[in-house]
């Protein structure tokens, strides 16, 4: 716990079985890509983050960037 926090929390508020709330960039991840400075959803499979203590899947579900849209990125970053 950090010297800062409510020293009454318990470390049931804490489970990782519910998820991260927030990250130390204060935003969580949007499960996107950046692409040309936009943000999109990938074409690839999807997956999901996954709760160490219950093995459960839990979030957003992130998708991989496809072949054209790793090839478009490319093509726009050399441009």
């Amino acid at each position: 716990m950090h010297p800062t926090e409510d020293a009454s929390r318990s470390a049931a508020d804490d489970s990782p079985a519910h998820g991260p709330t927030s990250s130390p960039g204060g935003q969580l991840p949007s499960g996107r890509s950046l692409l040309a400075g936009r943000e999109v959803t990938g074409d690839g499979d999807a997956w999901y983050a996954v709760a160490a203590a219950t093995g459960e899947p839990f979030g957003t579900p992130y998708r991989d960037a496809s072949a054209a849209q790793v090839a478009e990125a490319a093509r726009l970053a050399a441009a």
